[in-house]
C-alpha cells in the first residue's frame, strides 16, 4: 500500500539532511505511482519507443505497473561557527588598514592515505557563478577551495564591497590532524563610520563550507574643520556658510545632522540635498538662549560613500551689565483682590395639615329603644351627590351677593360685581387690588320657585313625601332602574371606577370594578403551607403584581397606611377568624378616612364584605355561644341587617362612597389657589368674572369653588381672544359658570380653559367651534374638538365627547381637577427665540437635565399655528434622558412669513405604566429680523411716461395656491420687517376682501409716531408711482408666473416698491422693484411765424404731429442764428400721467361710471392725484391763500446740453393762470397759450448740433429738443472697391440716426458699374447700412461719388468712391461626365455684357477637349459653345476654358511660321483647344474692351470602359496568390504603363516600361484578409493610347486548419511550443482565442484582443502538461476568431513521456544539525493513485536501470531521510485535495 492521491492532487514532502562528516553527500528520492484500482498504465505509443528506452524502463508490453519520478539531491555540509572570538578589524574612517587573517579548515580530507604534496588541492577566489548540479561530470577529481567575503544583506554588500578586499598569501596542511591552514591578507579602507559583521566563506565542492565571522568597525574620522560662530543677541540667529563638493563626477545625495552630544541650539540648512561637482552651499547657525554660555556641536555630513565631521563652536555675545538701573517688581496682582463674602440665605417653611371631622354624637336621657341614625352635613358634591341625584329637577344653583342676598345675573351687567368693588379672589391675580374685599358672593342650591306652594305647611308635607320616597328607595342605596336618579348614580360609579383605575395605583393603571374587585382583593396573596389553605386560597406568585388592594391606593395617594394594617396583610386560614379580621381591617380603614375628613358615617365595616362573608359575620354576631377568642366582638343583633337580595346594591353604594371620600380627602383637598407663575396671561382686567371670589356655598367646598372661580376667570378672559374672528358664530356671551354639568356641556368653557394655557391650539382647533350651538350635532362637534385637543397634548384621562355632552357633575369635577393640576405644565418653561432672515433655516438647542435616578422618556410634539415651520433635527419624536444626565435637542425653524411664527414644543413624559406622565412646554417664537429679496428688478422710465414691468415670480414652495399681491412703496430701500408696520393689516384686509388698494408709503419726518413706521395712507407726501391691476396671483408648486406692473415716475428720482406675495397657508415671497425716473421725453414747441429765420425741412404741422418732435435749425457755416422759441403754458405729459395714475387707482365700478359719463380724463381726478404730491404746508397755502396772492407765473431753471453752441436765458417764467392783465417782465405772453424764449445758435464746424433744453421747477420738469444742421462743403470719406470682373462687391456704409425722427435720404450715385437703392430710410436711434455695389465686367479703374441728402433736416452726406476691376474669376464650374474612349459634347453658355459685337478666341489647358477656335456673340446676348471631350483614361481631370476678345489683326497676320501653316490645315474639330491657343497672339489693344476675358472651370469625370477580360479566382484568406498578366507592345515606340490596383491587397510594380515590339508578363500578388466574395480590378494606363483593365471576381475562403507537430513532454512536467501567426495582408487583425482542452494545454496571451499588425507575424506560447503516458487525450483545437474571417484553427497534440530524472537540488547544513529541502509532487493524471516514496540512501531500488553516472547517488548514507512519513501504508484523501507533509527543521 502507498499514499493515496486524487487526480491533480499534490504531495509536499521534506527531505532532511543532517551531515556527520565534512564530505559531499548524495542521494535520490524515488516516487513510484500506480493506479489505486490495481490496473496498469497503458502506453499507446509503445511501438514508437526506442528499444534502449524500453530496456531502461523494463517495458515488454503496452502496459506498465508503475511510473517513477527521480529527484537527485546533493548535500553539502558546513562547519559550525568557531568557538574562538571572532576576528575584529577596526580602522578609522578614511584610513587604510591591511591585516593578516589565518583560518583553519577541519575535515575528512584524505582518509587513510594522507597526501604529501600541497599541489593536491588548490585555493582560488570565489567565482561569480557556479552550480553544483549543472552536470554530474563537472565535479573535479582534485579538490578546489573557493574563498570570498559574504555580507549579511545586499545593502551592506553594496556599501562595503568596494572597501574590503582579501587575497591568499599562504596555505599549509596537517594530514594527521586532517587540517588545512590558510593565511589571507585583508585590506579595509572605510570611507565613513560603520559597524558590520561579515563572513569569510571557504567552500569546497567535494567536502563542504567553512564560515568565519569577522566584525568590521570603522570609527569616526578626524574632524575636517572647526567653525566659530559668534552670537549677535539672545534668541537671535547667527550663521556661517561653507561650500562642499561631490567626490564624484556626478551629483550625489547627502544628509546633514548633528551628533547626539551636540547642543540643541544649533541648526543646519539644508539638511537633505545634493552635493554638486561644483559645490553646494551649506549654512550652519545657532540661536543662543542664555547669556555667557558656550555652545558646542559636531556636524556630520554623510553621502553614500563619504562622511565629513565639523566641530562647531557657538560663542556668546559680549554683554555689558546695566549700570544704575533700579529693578521694579510689582508683587500685587489685582486678580486676587478680596471679594465680598457670599451671603447665606436661610429659608424656613412650616407645613401645617388641617384635619377636619364631622361628629354627630347625640347626648340626652337614656333612650327606650335603639334607632340607628346617621347624618352628614357638608358642602361638597362628593358627599351630597345622592341628594343632587334625587332633586335633579327641583333645585337650581345660583350666585348672589352674600350681604344683601341680591341675585347676580349673568345677563345684567349692573348686577355683576365690578372690579372697583375690590372683590377678593381665592386665586392670586396679576392685577390684585390693594383695597380689602368689599363684596362677597354666595354660590349654592335653592328650590325652584315653581315648586313652592303658598301655604307654609306644604314644605313639611313635601318633606314627608321625600322621606317616604327615601324609605321606598331603601335609604338611597338602590334607586329604581330607568330613572334619572339611577342613571346619575351609575355615571358616578363609572366616574370613580375610571379615575381610580387610571390614577389610583402606584404602578400604573389597574382595572377596578366596584364593588367586585375591591371586595375580592382585600389582602396580598400569600403562599400557605397547610393543605386546606393551599387548596382554598393559594395563587401563583407570578400574579402578585396584579393582586392590588385598597391599601395600595392609600399608600399611592397619601403615602401611609391605616394604623394597625400592613401593606401585605395576610388572613387566617380559619374562616370565622378570617371574616372577623376582614371586619376589623375595614373598621380601621373607615376610622382612618374619618380622621382625614371623610363623611362616611353611614358606611359600616360589614357593608364592605363579600356576600358570603357578610352572612358569616351576621351569623357570628347573632350567635349566643361565642368562643373566648371572639369575646371582643359586640354581642347582640346588628343595628342594620341587610337583606341578601339588596346586599349588592348596599355594597356598591358603600364602596362608591368610600372611593369618593378617598378622592375628596386625598385628591380634591390638593386644590389650592395658583401662584402667579402658574397663571396664563390676563386680557380682561376689569371684568368681575376674572378671579371671582365665591365666599360661601351650601353645596361646594373650597376646592370646588376655586375650580369654579378658575373656570369663570379663564372663560371671561379668553373667549374674546379665541373667537374674535369666529367663523361659526359670534363671540360667546358672558355668563357665570356655577355648576359642573349644564354650564360645561357645550364645550366652550373647556375650550377657553385649554386655550388660556395652550394658545397654540386656538387657530388649529377652537376657532372651528360653534359659539352658540343649538342642535345636538353642534354640541357633539364642540365636544369632539375638546377631546381631540386633550389627546394632542397628552392628557390621558379617559373622557369621551359624549361624557361632556351628557355630563355627570362628579365626572366633570374630576376632569376639572385633572386639568387644574396638569394645565400649568402647558405654560412654557422658556421662550426659545429663532431670529433669522426670511426663507432661511436656523437651529436652536434646548438642554434637558435629569436629576433623578431613573431614565426619563419624553414624546416630543410641536403644535401651534406655525407648527409646520418648526421641526426636530433628530429622527423620530422620542427623547430619552438617562439617569443623572443631560442631553441637548436641536430644533429647526424655516421662516415662511414676515410676521412672527409661534408654536409650542410639548415634551410629554412616558412613564412605564403609560398614565400620569408630566409635560414640559417650550414656547417657540420665530422672528424675521430682515428679509432678502428673491430678486431686485431695476427699471427706468422718463418722467410722466409709464412703463410696463414684468416680474417673473417663482414659487419655491412645494404647494400651489393663490397669493395676494401687496405693493409697498418707499423713497428709501426697505430690508427690515419692522419698516412694514402696516403690512400685517394689509394681509388681514386681503384675507377678507378680494381687491387690494394699497397706498404709497414713505417715512414722515418729524412725525409723532415711530420714525421707522412706514406710511401707507393718502397722507404721504409723494404720488403713487407703482400700479398693479392683479390682486391675486396663482402659483403652481415649484412653478413660475408673471406679474405685470406699471411704473410711472413723476420726478427724476428713485423709488422702491416692495412686492409682497402672501398666502396664509403657503408662505410669502418678496420682490423689490427699483424704479428710476429719468429726464422726460421731449415736449412739442408751438409753431413759429413764417417770418422767422428758421429753416425747416418739413412743415410745422409735420413736426407737431410727431411723438418726439425736434426743432431743426439749418444754418450755414460761420453764421450765427437767433430765434424765438414758443413754449406752451401747460405740461401735457404730466397731465396725461396724472390721468393715467388716477385711472389705475379707480375701483372697477368708478372706472366704468366715468367711462360711461366720459369723465375719465377730467381735471378733478388730475387735481386729486396732484394733491398727493404736496406737503401739508403747501396744501394749506394752496387752499387758504387769497386770489390776490396767487402766483402769476412759475419760475423754471433752464439747462442746455450744448451750451458752447447754444445760448438761452438762465431762468424762464411761464404764467400759471392765463390772464390778459398779466404782463411778464421779459416779454408779453403770446395770445395762443405760449411764451417766447430767445435762443442763439453759433456753429463752429459742419455737422449736427443736437441740444436738449431742460426746464425744471418745484412743480414739474420739461424737456425740449432742438438740432442745428450745418452741411459739409467737401466729401466726408472715400470708399475703395477692388474685385475681379463679373464679381459684385458690396460695401455697407453705416448711416447712424441719433435723433428720434425717421430720416429719408435721396441717393445719387456717380460712376460706371456702381449701383445701389435710390432711397434710404433710417429709423430713430438706428444705424442702417447703405449697400453700395461695384460690379465691373473687365479690368478697369473707375472714380465716382455717392451723395445722400436727408429730406427731414436737409443734411447732405458726400462720399468719394473708387472701383478697381481685377482679372475675372471663373464664370462657372462645369462638371462633365464621360467614358474612356467615347466623345462627349458639352454646350457652354458664353455671354457678352458689352454693347458691341465681339468675337472671342477659345483656349483650354486640357488636351482631351477641343472645339471651334473662336465664337462671335451679339451685344448683350449669349451663345452656346459646343465643347468636345474624349478622355484617354479614367479619373477626374480639372482645367479651364477661356474666351478672350479677338484682336482685329488676328486674321491678317502674315508672320506665321510654316509649321503653323501646316497645323492650320488640320481640321479644327480634330485639334485640341490647347494646340489652337498657341496660335493666338497676346497683343494689347488700345481699347479697354480688348481686355475682356471670360473663362470657366472644367471638371471632367471619366468613367472606365468595359474590361478587357473578366477573371474568376478562388483563394484562401491569409495566403498570397500570384496573378500573371501578359503585355505586348506592337508599336515601335517605348510605352510606359501606370498600373493601378483597386485594393491594398494587391502588391506589384506601379510602373512598367515596354520596349518596342516587346512582350512581358506582369506578376501581381494578392493577399486577402477577409473571407467572402469581392470584385477587384487591375488597370493599365499607357502613356500612348487608351487604358485597359481586367475585372477580377474573387472568392476567398477561410484559412484551412493548421496541424502542428507533436509536443513531447515528460509526465509531470511542462513543455512549451509556439504558435506562429503570420499576417501577410494589409489589414490589422484583432484575434480572440479559444482553447478546447484547457487541462493539458494553456495559451499564454497577456492581453485580449490579440493585435497582429499588417505584414507581420507573432508567436503565441502554448504550454503542454501531459496527464497520461503517450498520446491519450492530449489533443486540442486552438481557434482564433477574427472580424475578417470566422476562425483560424490550429490542431495541436502532445505525447506524454516517461519521467526523466529531475535537476539536481542542493542542500546545505551544519555538522550534526538538520536542514530540509522540499520535494513537491503532483498527481498529473486523472486517476486515483497510490504513491510509494523511496530514498536510495536508505534502500536500493529494485528493477531500476540508470546510467553509470548516477551510481554515486545509490550509495548508502544516513545523512538523508524523509520527514513526516513513518510508514508507507495507504492513506485515503478526498479528490482534488492536497497532501502536505511538514518537516521539523533544525535550529541553530
Amino acid at each position: 500500500m502507498g499514499i493515496a492521491l486524487p487526480p491533480k492532487g499534490t504531495l509536499d514532502m521534506q527531505v532532511l539532511f543532517m551531515p556527520q562528516v565534512m564530505r559531499l553527500q548524495k542521494t535520490m528520492v524515488l516516487i513510484q505511482m500506480r493506479k489505486a484500482s490495481g490496473k496498469k498504465w497503458f502506453v499507446d505509443n509503445f511501438m514508437e519507443l526506442h528499444p534502449e528506452v524500453k530496456r531502461g524502463l523494463g517495458l515488454d508490453s503496452e502496459e506498465i505497473l508503475e511510473i517513477r519520478w527521480i529527484y537527485p539531491i546533493i548535500g553539502l555540509p558546513q562547519t559550525s561557527p568557531p568557538e574562538s572570538p571572532q576576528i575584529v578589524i577596526k580602522c578609522q574612517a578614511r584610513k587604510r588598514l591591511e591585516e593578516e587573517v589565518e583560518v583553519t579548515l577541519d575535515g575528512d580530507f584524505w582518509g587513510e592515505n594522507p597526501i604529501l604534496d600541497l599541489s593536491d588541492f588548490t585555493v582560488i577566489p570565489k567565482r561569480k557563478s557556479y552550480a553544483y548540479y549543472e552536470d554530474i561530470g563537472d565535479i573535479p577529481m582534485k579538490r578546489e577551495f573557493e574563498y570570498g567575503i559574504e555580507f549579511e544583506s545586499e545593502d551592506e554588500e553594496a556599501s562595503l564591497e568596494s572597501c574590503v578586499a582579501i587575497y591568499l598569501i599562504k596555505k599549509s596542511y596537517n594530514a594527521n590532524k586532517e587540517q588545512i591552514t590558510l593565511v589571507f591578507s585583508l585590506i579595509f579602507t572605510p570611507k565613513k563610520p560603520v559597524r558590520s559583521q561579515v563572513f569569510l566563506k571557504v567552500e569546497c565542492m567535494t567536502d563542504g563550507i567553512w564560515m568565519f565571522p569577522m566584525m568590521l568597525i570603522a570609527t569616526e574620522p578626524d574632524v575636517d574643520g572647526v567653525f566659530d560662530i559668534e552670537g549677535v543677541g539672545l534668541f537671535k540667529e547667527s550663521t556661517v556658510d561653507f561650500r562642499l563638493t561631490s567626490q564624484t563626477r556626478y551629483p550625489e545625495s547627502y544628509m546633514a545632522f548633528f551628533l547626539p552630544s551636540s547642543d540643541p541650539e544649533f541648526f543646519v540648512k539644508p539638511q537633505i540635498g545634493e552635493l554638486l561637482p561644483k559645490g553646494t552651499l551649506i549654512t550652519v547657525g545657532f540661536i543662543p538662549t542664555m547669556y555667557s554660555r558656550k555652545y558646542k556641536a559636531t556636524l556630520a555630513i554623510q553621502t553614500a560613500n563619504m562622511y565629513w565631521l565639523y566641530e562647531i563652536n557657538g560663542k556668546p555675545q559680549v554683554s555689558i551689565l546695566p549700570v544704575k538701573v533700579k529693578a521694579k517688581v510689582d508683587s500685587h496682582n489685582k486678580m486676587f483682590d478680596k471679594k465680598p463674602a457670599r451671603r447665606r440665605n436661610f429659608l424656613y417653611e412650616n407645613a401645617q395639615l388641617t384635619r377636619t371631622g364631622v361628629s354627630s354624637t347625640i347626648k340626652g336621657a337614656p333612650l327606650m329603644f335603639s334607632l340607628p341614625v346617621t347624618a352628614t352635613a357638608e358642602n361638597c358634591m362628593l358627599t351630597i351627590y345622592s341628594y343632587m341625584a334625587i332633586h335633579l329637577d327641583e333645585q337650581k344653583i345660583i350666585v348672589k351677593n352674600e350681604k344683601d342676598a341680591s341675585s347676580v345675573k349673568a345677563e345684567t351687567k349692573s348686577l355683576l360685581a365690578s372690579r372697583e368693588t375690590g372683590l377678593p379672589s381665592t386665586a392670586l391675580s396679576k392685577f390684585s387690588d390693594p383695597e380689602p374685599a368689599k363684596r362677597r358672593l354666595f354660590i349654592g342650591m335653592e328650590i325652584i320657585p315653581e315648586t313652592l306652594k303658598s301655604s307654609k305647611y306644604e314644605m313639611p308635607k313635601k318633606g314627608i313625601r321625600s322621606m317616604k320616597k327615601e324609605a321606598k328607595d331603601k335609604g338611597l342605596f338602590s334607586p329604581k332602574e330607568g330613572t334619572r336618579t339611577y342613571d346619575f348614580f351609575l355615571k358616578t360609579v363609572n366616574a370613580a371606577q375610571t379615575w381610580f383605575s387610571l390614577f389610583g395605583w402606584p404602578e400604573g393603571p389597574h382595572f377596578l370594578h366596584i364593588p367586585e374587585t375591591v371586595r375580592r382583593d382585600v389582602y396580598k396573596i400569600q403562599v400557605y403551607s397547610s393543605a386546606l389553605s393551599a387548596k382554598n386560597f393559594s395563587r401563583q406568585n407570578d400574579f402578585s403584581k396584579y393582586n392590588k388592594t385598597i391599601y395600595d391606593v392609600l399608600i399611592h395617594l397619601c403615602g401611609k397606611m391605616p394604623p394597625g394594617i400592613n401593606s401585605s396583610q395576610s388572613l387566617p386560614v380559619d374562616y370565622p377568624e378570617r371574616v372577623i379580621q376582614l371586619h376589623w381591617q375595614h373598621s380601621l380603614l373607615l376610622d382612618f378616612l374619618r380622621a382625614q375628613g371623610a363623611c362616611i358615617s353611614h358606611v359600616l365595616p360589614e357593608f364592605l364584605l363579600e356576600p358570603e362573608d357578610y352572612k358569616k359575620w351576621i351569623e357570628i354576631t347573632s350567635s349566643t355561644s361565642i368562643s373566648a377568642k371572639f369575646s371582643h366582638i359586640p354581642k347582640g343583633k346588628p343595628s342594620v341587617v341587610i337583606d341578601m337580595t339588596d346586599f349588592e346594591a348596599w355594597s356598591k353604594r358603600s364602596w362608591t362612597d368610600v372611593f369618593l371620600q378617598i378622592y375628596k380627602v386625598l385628591v380634591l383637598s390638593r386644590i389650592v389657589p395658583y401662584s402667579i407663575s402658574n397663571l396664563p396671561p390676563v386680557y380682561m382686567q376689569n371684568s368681575p368674572k376674572v378671579n371671582a371670589y365665591f365666599a360661601s356655598s351650601n353645596i361646594y367646598s373650597d376646592p370646588e369653588r376655586i375650580l369654579l372661580s378658575w373656570m369663570n376667570t379663564n372663560y371671561e378672559n379668553t373667549r374674546h381672544v379665541i373667537w374674535k374672528n369666529c367663523q361659526k358664530g359670534v363671540i360667546p356671551p358672558e355668563r357665570w359658570i356655577v355648576n359642573f354639568d349644564k354650564d360645561l356641556l357645550d364645550g366652550l368653557v373647556f375650550a377657553t380653559v385649554l386655550g388660556a394655557y395652550c394658545p397654540f391650539l386656538i387657530e388649529s382647533h377652537f376657532i372651528n367651534m360653534y359659539t352658540q350651538p343649538k342642535s345636538s350635532e353642534q354640541y357633539l362637534h364642540n365636544c369632539l374638538i375638546v377631546v381631540n385637543v386633550l389627546r394632542e397634548i397628552g392628557f390621558d384621562m379617559d373622557i369621551q365627547a359624549t361624557d361632556i355632552c351628557d355630563p355627570n357633575p362628579i365626572q366633570m369635577l374630576m376632569f376639572c381637577v385633572y386639568m387644574y393640576e396638569r394645565l400649568p405644565t402647558c405654560l412654557p418653561k422658556k421662550v426659545v427665540p429663532f431670529h433669522c432672515t426670511l426663507h432661511d433655516t436656523v437651529f436652536r438647542e434646548i438642554q434637558l437635565k435629569n436629576p433623578s435616578l431613573k431614565s426619563l422618556v419624553y414624546s416630543a410634539t410641536i403644535v401651534g399655528r406655525d407648527a409646520s415651520d418648526f421641526s426636530l433635527s433628530q429622527a423620530g419624536n422620542t427623547v430619552t434622558i438617562s439617569a443623572k444626565n443631560q442631553i441637548t435637542i436641536t430644533l429647526k425653524f424655516t421662516s415662511r412669513f414676515l410676521h412672527p411664527a409661534e408654536a409650542s414644543l410639548l415634551l410629554i413624559s412616558r412613564p412605564k405604566n403609560g398614565i400620569g406622565g408630566t409635560m414640559m412646554t417650550f414656547a417657540l417664537k420665530g422672528e424675521v429680523l430682515n428679509f432678502k429679496t428673491i430678486e431686485t428688478i431695476k427699471c427706468k422710465s422718463p418722467c410722466y411716461k409709464w412703463k410696463e414691468v414684468t416680474v417673473k415670480v417663482k414659487n419655491p414652495f412645494q404647494a400651489s395656491g393663490d397669493f395676494n399681491v401687496i405693493l409697498v412703496e418707499s423713497s428709501t430701500f426697505i430690508s427690515l420687517p419692522s419698516q412694514l408696520t402696516e403690512y400685517e393689516e394689509s394681509v388681514d384686509f386681503l384675507n377678507h376682501r378680494a381687491a387690494v388698494n394699497s397706498s404709497g408709503c414713505d417715512f414722515a419726518e418729524g412725525h409723532p409716531q415711530d420714525p421707522n413706521a412706514l406710511k401707507t395712507s393718502i397722507k404721504s407726501n409723494f404720488i403713487k408711482e407703482f400700479f398693479c391691476s392683479a390682486h391675486t396671483l396663482h402659483l403652481a408648486a415649484k412653478g413660475t408666473s408673471s406679474l405685470e406692473l406699471f411704473f410711472l415716475p413723476f420726478g427724476m428720482h428713485t423709488r422702491y416698491c416692495v412686492i409682497i406675495l402672501s398666502n396664509r397657508k403657503i408662505g410669502e415671497l418678496i420682490y423689490i422693484l427699483e424704479g428710476r425716473g429719468i429726464i422726460p421725453l421731449p415736449s412739442r414747441f408751438f409753431p413759429v411765424d413764417s417770418s422767422s429765420p428758421l429753416e425747416y425741412s418739413c412743415s410745422p404741422e409735420e413736426v407737431l404731429t410727431k411723438d418726439d418732435p425736434v426743432l431743426y435749425l439749418k444754418c450755414k457755416l460761420h453764421q450765427i442764428l437767433d430765434v424765438d422759441l414758443k413754449l406752451p403754458l401747460t405740461n401735457e405729459a404730466k397731465e396725461k400721467a396724472l390721468t393715467f395714475a388716477a385711472q389705475q387707482q379707480m375701483s372697477k365700478i368708478e372706472y366704468e361710471r366715468r367711462l360711461i359719463t366720459g369723465t375719465l380724463e377730467s381735471s378733478s381726478i388730475r387735481v386729486a392725484i396732484a394733491l398727493l404730491g404736496l406737503t401739508k404746508i403747501e396744501m394749506c397755502m394752496l387752499f387758504n391763500v387769497s386770489k390776490l396772492k396767487k402766483p402769476k407765473s412759475i419760475l423754471y431753471k433752464a439747462e442746455l446740453s450744448l451750451p458752447e453752441h447754444f445760448d438761452i436765458p438762465k431762468t424762464v417764467l411761464i404764467p400759471q393762470i392765463p390772464e390778459t392783465q398779466v404782463e411778464l417782465l421779459t416779454s408779453a405772453r403770446a395770445a395762443d397759450g405760449s411764451v417766447p424764449v430767445p435762443l442763439r445758435f453759433v456753429p463752429l464746424s459742419p455737422g449736427r448740433y443736437p441740444c436738449k433744453i431742460l426746464l425744471t421747477s418745484k412743480y414739474d420738469v420739461r424737456l425740449y429738443c432742438i438740432e442745428g444742421v450745418v452741411n459739409e462743403e467737401r466729401p466726408e470719406a472715400r470708399f475703395d472697391f477692388e474685385t475681379p470682373a463679373f464679381e459684385p462687391l458690396t460695401q455697407n456704409i453705416p448711416i447712424n440716426n441719433e435723433t428720434k425722427n425717421e430720416w429719408k435720404f435721396q441717393v445719387t450715385i456717380e460712376g460706371e458699374w456702381f449701383h445701389g437703392p435710390p432711397i434710404l430710410y433710417v429709423g430713430p436711434g438706428e444705424t442702417v447700412d447703405y449697400p453700395l455695389t461695384f460690379k465691373p465686367i473687365l479690368e478697369c479703374e473707375i472714380m465716382g461719388k455717392l451723395i445722400l441728402q436727408n429730406e427731414v433736416d436737409g443734411m447732405e452726406h458726400i462720399f468719394d468712391i473708387k472701383g478697381i476691376g481685377k482679372r475675372p474669376l471663373a464664370l462657372e464650374h462645369i462638371i462633365i461626365d464621360c467614358q474612356v474612349g467615347e466623345v462627349t459634347n458639352k454646350p457652354i453658355i458664353v455671354p457678352n455684357y458689352t454693347p458691341s459685337l465681339l468675337t472671342f478666341k477659345v483656349s483650354s489647358d486640357l488636351p482631351i477637349v477641343w472645339g471651334n477656335p473662336d465664337i462671335t456673340i451679339d451685344p448683350d446676348n449669349t451663345v452656346p459653345y459646343i465643347l468636345h471631350v474624349c478622355p484617354w483614361k479614367r479619373g477626374i481631370f480639372k482645367g479651364t476654358i477661356s474666351f478672350s476678345v479677338k484682336s482685329k489683326h488676328d486674321g491678317d497676320s502674315q508672320n506665321d511660321s510654316d509649321e503653323d501653316q501646316d497645323r492650320d490645315q488640320i481640321p479644327s474639330y480634330k485639334k485640341s483647344l490647347s494646340e489652337l491657343s498657341d496660335k493666338f497672339d497676346e497683343e494689347k489693344a488700345g481699347n479697354a474692351i480688348n481686355n475682356l476675358r471670360i473663362w470657366y472651370h472644367l471638371e471632367i469625370h471619366s468613367a472606365p470602359g468595359p474590361p478587357l477580360e473578366i477573371i474568376d479566382m478562388k483563394c484562401v484568406a491569409l495566403e498570397s496568390f500570384c496573378i500573371e498578366v501578359p503585355l505586348f507592345n506592337p508599336k515601335e515606340k517605348i510605352i510606359h504603363f501606370d498600373v493601378l490596383f483597386s485594393s491594398a491587397a494587391f502588391s506589384g510594380l506601379d510602373e512598367l516600361e515596354l520596349l518596342p515590339l516587346d512582350s512581358v508578363s506582369c506578376i501581381i500578388q494578392y493577399s486577402p484578409a477577409c473571407a467572402g466574395f469581392i470584385e477587384e480590378s487591375i488597370v493599365f494606363q499607357p502613356d500612348l493610347g487608351l487604358e485597359f483593365w481586367y475585372s477580377l471576381k474573387i472568392t476567398t475562403d477561410i484559412p484551412e486548419p493548421t496541424i502542428m507537430k507533436e509536443i513531447y513532454c515528460d509526465l509531470g512536467k511542462v513543455a512549451t511550443e509556439r504558435i506562429s501567426l503570420e499576417n501577410p495582408t494589409h489589414e490589422t487583425l484583432e484575434l480572440h482565442a479559444t482553447n478546447s482542452n484547457t487541462e493539458n494545454f494553456v495559451l499564454e496571451i497577456k492581453r485580449l484582443p490579440l493585435i497582429i499588425p499588417p505584414n507581420s507575424a507573432r508567436d503565441i506560447p502554448i504550454h503542454f502538461r501531459p496527464s497520461a503516458l503517450g498520446r491519450a487525450s492530449h489533443q486540442t483545437s486552438v481557434i482564433f476568431h477574427c472580424a475578417q474571417f470566422k476562425e483560424w484553427i490550429f490542431l495541436i497534440s502532445g505525447i506524454g513521456l516517461f519521467p526523466q530524472p529531475h535537476e539536481i537540488q542542493k542542500v546545505t547544513a551544519y555538522l550534526h544539525l538538520q536542514a530540509s529541502i522540499p520535494i513537491p509532487f503532483q498527481n498529473p493524471t486523472k486517476e486515483d493513485v497510490l504513491i510509494d516514496i523511496l530514498l536510495t540512501g536508505e534502500e536500493k531500488p529494485k528493477r531500476l536501470v540508470m546510467a553509470q553516472i548516477w551510481d554515486s547517488f545509490m550509495e548508502e548514507t544516513s545523512a538523508f531521510k524523509i520527514s513526516g512519513v513513518t510508514h508507507t501504508k495507504g492513506m485515503g484523501f478526498l479528490p482534488l485535495y492536497s497532501v502536505i507533509l511538514y518537516a521539523v527543521t533544525f535550529q541553530r
